[in-house]
């Protein structure tokens, strides 16, 4: 019994260690994209940067396809609806 308690203990040390490396590595993901996002945000008024990426329907768009065409609203969406 002593030796299942102590197998269980070392289990839920395991557990313990692995959620936490988990929380620090989510931790810092976050970080950098705040960062990120802080630093390469656009002030009212000025041009957004070139960038590129994959639309709902796989295709790639560029913001340069549409410059001078029409007005571009960008939006993320989470999951796959």
């Amino acid at each position: 019994m002593a030796q299942l308690l102590g197998t269980c203990d070392f289990n839920q040390n395991q557990i313990g260690r692995k959620s936490m490396q988990r929380l620090i590595q989510s931790f810092m993901l976050l970080s950098l994209m705040i960062l990120t996002a802080f630093a390469a945000t656009p002030k009212v008024g000025e041009k957004a940067p070139q960038f590129s990426l994959p639309s709902a329907s796989g295709a790639t768009v560029a913001l340069k396809d549409y410059a001078g065409k029409s007005k571009v609203v960008l939006v993320f969406y989470r999951g796959d609806w």
